[in-house]
């Protein structure tokens, strides 16, 4: 599933990028784009419900349990 959204985003990028016929890329893009949003929004989000599961995040919480955030603003752009 994540494959073929993967591929419905190359070719989406594709015709955003495409400088030739524009007209029929255009309508392209509105029906590809319907169809991939749909596919989103009725396959993968409801694949992806209640991802992650409580134990994977216990395990996650396992592993980093003890580690100190340090903030780093080091950056000037935050001055």
């Amino acid at each position: 599933m994540v494959m073929l959204a993967l591929r419905e985003h190359r070719r989406l990028r594709r015709l955003f990028s495409g400088t030739k016929d524009l007209l029929r890329n255009l309508s392209l893009i509105e029906e590809e784009l319907k169809a991939h949003i749909r596919y989103e929004e009725r396959v993968l989000s409801t694949r992806c419900s209640g991802w992650p599961l409580p134990a994977q995040l216990s395990e996650v919480e396992r592993l980093h349990h003890g580690q100190l955030f340090v903030e780093d603003w080091g950056d000037r752009f935050w001055e």
